[in-house]
Formats: structure tokens, sequence, C-alpha cells
């Protein structure tokens, strides 16, 4: 009897550390996918922001082409010599036209507006009158800037009477293009992440989805701009590591862009995609040979029973069957594949067993 309960005493002290040993594992496996999810939207952002900087400076290079042949033209410099804000009003559309941009402005050599244009819904006159006097005070030809709760890049050409070296100036003409949901979306392609643009804390332009942008308003105090240090935020009943930077704009308010980043349940168009609604392990184990590999194929059944899928990019010993349970257009891209071309995962998937 005393055997039977130090054997009982022993398998529950053994069953209560593989269970604490257990815990522990998932609690490190789960800081492991934190981090890894971190240190990818770190990577994400700095992408998102690079990408960010170098669509503005392809555009803000073909903004100040733009402005200086503006500024040069004769017929706007003959508008500007008459001095007089209501001739030049009327007079300004057809350089706007000209200019193809989403905003005009023409202003005096001391930096009072005549008038201004913009494509889409109508500005507040004294927000842009605000905006073009902090641009104005700054030294770069460049520069971005909101106005309400619209963000543009503006370019800032003076205009000369004759040649700029006889400093007769007449005045300034401005051209812009809006930061909206186009370049939201250009920069979300090269991300492979959702992104939002924001003026002191409202979603100004964002690839979110409708229903999700009231949430990140409400969620957006959580995000640290300065730092640019990831956090979980729920939008809706999705679960999105986001990160925030600032971004140098004139006057008063702050513009940030915020990039995210969620599975989320939309099916992706890649055929060999392996992002999809659920749960993702990863687990490294030291390879001891055949009791290693039948341990993998045991667990290989539970991803199959469960209806998941293995990644092929870290995994060295997928299965076809597997890899057809997961990926079913892989016959499909195994078609198009290059004679020429090949791996020893190829060689490993070319035949189905």
């Amino acid at each position: 009897m005393k055997q039977w309960r130090m054997r009982t005493t022993l398998m529950v002290s053994l069953l209560a550390v593989s269970l604490g040993l257990t815990a522990t594992c998932l609690l490190i496996i789960r800081l492991s996918v934190q981090q890894e999810v971190r240190r990818g939207l770190d990577s994400d952002l700095e992408h998102s922001l690079s990408t960010f900087r170098n669509v503005t400076r392809k555009n803000n290079h073909m903004l100040t082409r733009e402005a200086a042949l503006l500024a040069d033209l004769p017929s706007l410099k003959a508008l500007m010599a008459t001095q007089d804000g209501n001739t030049i009003e009327d007079g300004s559309d057809e350089f706007w036209k000209t200019s193809g941009s989403d905003f005009f402005a023409l202003l005096s050599s001391r930096g009072r507006l005549y008038t201004y244009s913009n494509a889409g819904p109508a500005l507040n006159g004294e927000q842009v009158t605000a905006g073009l006097a902090s641009c104005m005070s700054m030294a770069d030809e460049s520069c971005m800037v909101s106005f309400g709760s619209h963000v543009y890049e503006l370019s800032i050409q003076p205009l000369y009477f004759g040649p700029a070296s006889n400093e007769s100036q007449l005045g300034y003409v401005v051209i812009g293009y809006a930061i909206d949901q186009q370049v939201a979306r250009e920069i979300s392609d090269v991300a492979a992440a959702d992104v939002a643009f924001l003026i002191d804390g409202q979603v100004s332009a964002t690839t979110l989805p409708p229903e999700r942008i009231e949430d990140l308003r409400i969620q957006i105090g959580k995000l640290d701009k300065v730092k640019a240090t990831p956090q979980t935020i729920m939008l809706g009943r999705e679960s999105y590591t986001a990160a925030a930077s600032s971004l140098a704009a004139a006057g008063k308010s702050s513009v940030a862009l915020v990039v995210l980043k969620s599975f989320g349940d939309l099916a992706s168009p890649g055929w060999m995609s392996f992002p999809r609604p659920g749960h993702t392990l990863a687990i490294d184990f030291q390879n001891r040979g055949p009791s290693t590999l039948a341990l993998m194929a045991r667990l290989d059944d539970i991803v199959a029973e469960a209806g998941g899928a293995l990644y092929p990019a870290k995994d060295g010993r997928m299965s076809r069957r597997m890899l057809d349970l997961g990926y079913a257009r892989f016959p499909d891209l195994l078609a198009l594949r290059d004679p020429a071309c090949g791996s020893d995962f190829l060689d490993r998937m070319e035949t189905p067993r």
C-alpha cells in the first residue's frame, strides 16, 4: 500500500513538473512569437518610412521643376504684376489647370495669400492661410503641411519681374499634391501592411477598412510616435501590432504615419501565401535522427486534422502531402517551373506522396 502511494505521489509530482515545463515552454514560445512579430513590424515601419521618403523625394523633385516652370511663365508674371487681388484671383484658374496639381496658390512678395485652388473637398480659408504662413517661415522649398483634415506636400517658388538677378519679386507660386488614399496604398503595397496618416490623432488617409477607423482613433493614444515602439491594439475583434512615427510638418498640427499588421480574415491572392486566420507556432527541435522525424510526422497529422498548414520557407522536411493540404495552388505553380531552375525543395516536391 505504501509503495502504491509512493508511486502515486511520484506520478503526481512528475505530472506537475511536466505541466509546469509545458506552461513555461508555451510562455517562451508566445514571447518568441511576439518578439518576432515586433521585429517584423520594426522592419515594416522602417520600410514604410523609407518608401514614404522615396515617394516624397520623387514627387518633390517633380513639384519643384513644375513650380519653377510655372514661375517662369510670362503670362503668370504679367498677371502677378497687376498686384490686384481680384484680378489675380480671376485669372488664376488657367494656371492651376496647367499645373495639374492637387493644390495651387499665389501669394504676394510678403506672403499674403491672393488665391488658392484645390482638388477634392473645399478647404478652410483660414487654415490654408495659417498653413501657408508656417511654410513661408521655413527656408526649404518643399513643405509638408495640414489644412484641417488634409495633408499636402507643397513646393514654393518665387516669381520675379525679369530675371531673378534683378531681385524684383512679384510674389510666390505654390503647388502641391495631397497625401491621400493613393499615397497610403502605394506605401501599403510595398510594406505588405496597412498604413494610416494621422493629423492630431485623427485619421486623414488609411488602407484600413472603414469599420476599423473609429477603433484606430480610440486606440491611437497607446502608440508612442517618438520611439516608434510596436504595440498591440484591438480594432474590432481583430488584433493588430502597430507602430507610429512622427513626420516633419509645418505649423502646430502633428502628422504621423502608422503601420499596422495583422493576418486578418481575408484570403491572400498569393498561391504560396502562408498568412491565414488562426495561430502561428514556431518550435526549434534538436535533430536526433529518425526519432525526431517520427515526432514531426505525428505533428504533421495534428496540423492536418486541424486544417492548418506548414510554412515551407521554415520547414526543411515537409512532405508533398502536407504541401498539397496547405497550398492547393502549388500544382499550378509547379506547372510553370522553369526546367533550368531547381532546388532541393522542388526536387523533394516533384512527385506527390
